[in-house]
This record gives structure tokens, sequence and C-alpha cells, in this order.
């Protein structure tokens, strides 16, 4: 695992990697589909929503088209923006870890599908926004529609640094693809909504149990 030990750029994911925040999603998200009344979504399908692009999750879980899944997202953030965001935890570790890697100089960025807006807001009451150099997220109107284009904003506001030196850091194929498809090294999380399985079929080169065991394998 030394050849991680080179990365100086380091990518975190922040739903389901940095902050358990399946119960503020999956609140508000039931808050959106309110008038839809029993839809017959099992546990797996709500825990699925955590980390996909929002917009995503409505058309795949509920069938609806593009313009109506736009509308629930704006009814999933009256619930969201109103409070329901801080209803989440950050993982046992996680700051222990951003510590470290900060004390070995390594430059870190969330690189998450939430908008960046809410992103800030959600660092910041949880005084971890000190650790980042960078926050990469999608705007209001969620133009950035995967997880490609959000590691390439990353990196844009990173300076374009050399691919080979950046590490993408979450817990679902989504952030391993994205990864590889932008040419930085996917890492996957095994503490958060993606399973195994669903990490190394999607290509992680390594995957953690808890979020310490990435300092001896980032430092």
């Amino acid at each position: 695992m030394s050849e991680f030990k080179n990365k100086k750029y380091l990518l975190f994911d922040l739903d389901g990697t940095i902050t358990d925040s399946g119960p503020a999603i999956i609140s508000s998200f039931k808050y959106s589909i309110r008038e839809y009344g029993e839809v017959g979504l099992t546990d797996s399908d709500y825990s699925s929503i955590v980390g996909p692009p929002l917009r995503d999750s409505y058309m795949r879980l509920l069938g609806v088209d593009g313009i109506t899944a736009w509308d629930l997202v704006l009814k999933y953030r009256e619930f969201y923006n109103a409070g329901g965001m801080f209803d989440c935890t950050v993982y046992d570790g996680m700051v222990e870890l951003l510590t470290a890697l900060k004390d070995a100089g390594k430059i870190l960025a969330v690189a998450t599908s939430k908008p960046e807006e809410q992103s800030l807001i959600i660092l910041k009451h949880f005084d971890l926004l000190k650790y980042f150099d960078v926050v990469a997220g999608d705007d209001q109107n969620c133009t950035r529609s995967n997880k490609a284009m959000i590691i390439e904003y990353a990196l844009y506001k990173l300076g374009n640094p050399d691919p080979n030196e950046v590490v993408m850091i979450g817990d679902r194929s989504y952030d391993m693809l994205g990864a590889i498809k932008t040419g930085v090294t996917p890492i996957g999380v095994a503490f958060g909504y993606g399973s195994r399985k669903e990490l190394t079929e999607s290509g992680a080169e390594y995957i953690a149990n808890k979020a310490t065991d990435l300092i001896e394998v980032l430092i």
C-alpha cells in the first residue's frame, strides 16, 4: 500500500464518507415524495440515494421524467435547508484522519455531488471546513451531473495537479468510476453506504474498514 503514500492531493466525498448523512437525506427524500403516497420503496432503495446525484435517484426509483425530478429536488430542499441537513454525524476517526493528513502536508479537498453551498454550511457546522483547501460540489441547478464532472471541477479549483498525484476517497461506485474516468486513484471506504462488493467491482484499489485505516495507507 506504499504506492499511495506519494499522493499529495486527497479528494473526499462528503455523504457516506466524511459524514453519516443518511438520516438527513432519507428524511428529506421522504418529505419530498409525500404526495405520491405509498410508493413501495424498501430500506435498500432509500439507502441507495445516499451518494448519487439526487435527481437521478428520483428518476430511477419513481420512474419520473427529468422535469418532475427537478421539482422533487426543490421540494427536498425545503426540508433539508430548513434544518434537516444537520441530522447527521461525523464518522468515528474522521477528525483524527483529517488532522493527521494535514499535519503530513497533504492537500485536502471535498468533491461531492451535494450542492456546494449546502456542503460549506455542513462542514462549518461540524468544524471541518478548516481541514480543506477546496470544497467542490454541484451548483444549485445541478449542472455537474456526474461524479467525474465534480472531480474535474475540484481539480480545476486545486490548480489542475497531475492526476497521478491525486486520490478520490468515497463510499459508492460513483466515486470510484468518476475517479477512474478522470485518471485519479480510487480508494473506497466500507463504513459508508456502498458495499465492499460495489466498491471492488467499480475499481477501488484499496478499501478502508474505518477512517483511521487510511492514516498508514496515505502517510
